[in-house]
């Protein structure tokens, strides 16, 4: 195996190292990510629900209001 063939395999192999390392850390920051977007969106779950519950006790109020102003 000539100089030039065994540079070319170090090589390869050096890079594909390194692919894999930007791959492991990309993945890292994805699962991060993903995990900073799943804790949104289960706040923006418990706004909706409070704000259905809010609207649920304002209609009871409203109709309450109205069968007693009749």
């Amino acid at each position: 195996m000539g100089l030039v063939e065994k540079f070319t395999e170090w090589f390869g192999e050096k890079n594909q190292k390194i692919i894999d390392l930007n791959l492991k850390n990309e993945r890292k920051l994805l699962s991060k990510e993903l995990n900073e977007l799943e804790s949104e969106r289960n706040k923006i779950r418990e706004y909706i629900n409070r704000l259905d519950l809010l609207i649920d006790v304002e209609e009871k109020f409203v109709s309450e209001t109205e069968k007693g102003g009749n």
